[in-house]
């Protein structure tokens, strides 16, 4: 389902006629090895190793545009795929806020990023108040 996602965000982005910002390259090869890694360690019963390697590839990101770059929204959502998975659920709702925070300046290039990214967000909300979940 992520890898959905990550290429309708793509392919949003090379529709527009005038793309944000992206992770530059090698920085981009670096962060998409880490959040493959991370889905595969993750995927194979390592938790830990999956979200050490998913927030190496949220820190490379940052690193590299800070929030300017819709990629690292994907790098939240990831982490909150996994935090959601281990029943963190107040996490994942803080992850899946920060990527829609992140995502807010490419809503023309990204709407069914943040539909889906919202759609997440409202499914851990209704399982508790937390933080992240208050308007």
């Amino acid at each position: 389902m992520r890898a959905f996602f990550l290429a309708a965000a793509v392919t949003a982005c090379a529709s527009s006629s005038t793309p944000p910002a992206h992770v530059p390259e090698p920085d981009r090869t670096r962060a998409e090895t880490y959040a493959r890694e991370g889905a595969e360690a993750f995927a194979a019963g390592d938790r830990a190793r999956g979200l050490q390697r998913a927030t190496f590839a949220l820190v490379v990101r940052l690193a590299a545009c800070g929030y300017d770059c819709p990629e690292v929204a994907y790098s939240f959502v990831q982490l909150g795929d996994m935090r959601y998975a281990v029943g963190q659920r107040g996490w994942a709702a803080q992850s899946y806020k920060k990527a829609l925070e992140v995502l807010a300046p490419h809503a023309r290039t990204h709407a069914e990023w943040i539909a889906a990214t919202r759609a997440r967000l409202t499914s851990v909300c209704q399982l508790g108040p937390f933080p992240a979940c208050e308007p």
